[in-house]
């Protein structure tokens, strides 16, 4: 394709003449790019739809009532006991947060722009709460949309600290600097995977938590010779062996019965399949129009950029439309 910019399109010139004069790699490039494009809006508005209607269908569950699975939970965010969480450029208090800073550029030919230097996002662990308890959310791999956000300019990079809790603002800056945060006691609602994990469980079954049980007792020969043998001749024979294991059976029984009763801890988190894991400070109806009003832009795109790849191709190849 010619390194030069394509040609212009007065509103006089008649649009067929013009795509008829295109060099092939012009020709070939605009139409891949629409069609791209097109593709992309076509699975954009799908998803979207599908989470709106997601959202929208999911129950809603109370958290000491939840039953194992995918829901949506309702409450206020809380964070746990141990340090607090705050915005990393603003020393915020906040239960996550996320940010960007950018550093402004000139390209080649003059022209500004914005590049990335550097981001991040927390994945510390903050509790949801209603009215009935609270559940951990574990927000790795989640759609976050937050209540707060906070951009600036900067002629440094600076972040808060105890001695300077606030960022330093220049209206010039070179460098530009973006936080979003979920702010403490906000309402909020998750949608994601729930389930209750006891202290101990390891998620295997009993046979397979008893096989781990005299393995661990076979790396430590000492002790098994201590405990299982019984005719002192240094050796577990089978029959030793037959007590090694019913005693291992006995142990994991009674380790699982006291995690039966034992209180679990609730976790709201990633799906292991393909749905989706929503984290929003803002209302549930706000969530689902969004979602479907970016299908529709979707939808729209689809059509006006489908459309402008089989003008294209019409015209080149029919020599009308």
């Amino acid at each position: 394709m010619s390194a030069h910019s394509f040609p212009s399109v007065p509103a006089e010139q008649d649009f067929m003449l013009w795509v008829t004069g295109l060099g092939n790699g012009e020709f070939w490039f605009l139409t891949s790019a629409a069609a791209l494009v097109a593709s992309v809006s076509f699975y954009s508005a799908f998803k979207n739809l599908k989470f709106a209607r997601l959202l929208e269908d999911t129950p809603t569950a109370s958290v000491h009532g939840a039953a194992q699975g995918y829901l949506e939970l309702i409450g206020t965010s809380e964070t746990m006991e141990g340090p607090r969480i705050t915005g990393p450029l603003t020393g915020v208090p906040c239960v996550w947060w996320t940010y960007r800073i950018e550093e402004e550029q000139k390209g080649a030919k003059g022209e500004r722009h914005w590049r990335t230097t550097e981001k991040g996002t927390s994945d510390e662990l903050f509790l949801l709460r209603d009215a009935t308890g609270a559940c951990i959310i574990d927000p790795e791999g989640a759609e976050v949309l937050a209540n707060e956000s906070n951009t600036w300019r900067a002629s440094k990079i600076t972040r808060a600290r105890a001695d300077n809790p606030g960022p330093r603002r220049s209206p010039f800056g070179r460098y530009r600097m973006t936080e979003r945060r979920i702010s403490l006691n906000s309402p909020l609602h998750a949608i994601g995977w729930f389930e209750t994990r006891h202290a101990g469980d390891h998620g295997l079954s009993f046979n397979e938590e008893v096989r781990e049980l005299l393995s661990s007792w076979k790396r430590n020969r000492r002790t098994l010779l201590a405990q299982f043998d019984t005719n002192r001749d240094g050796e577990i024979d089978f029959k030793e062996w037959e007590v090694a294991r019913k005693e291992a059976r006995h142990i994991i029984r009674e380790q699982r019965a006291e995690r039966a009763i034992a209180p679990g801890i609730d976790i709201l988190c990633k799906p292991a399949d393909e749905r989706p894991f929503l984290i929003a400070a803002v209302p549930q109806p706000v969530v689902a129009r969004r979602k479907r009003r970016a299908a529709r832009l979707g939808v729209a795109a689809f059509f006006v950029f489908g459309a402008f790849a089989v003008f294209m191709l019409s015209v080149r190849f029919t020599g009308s439309y």
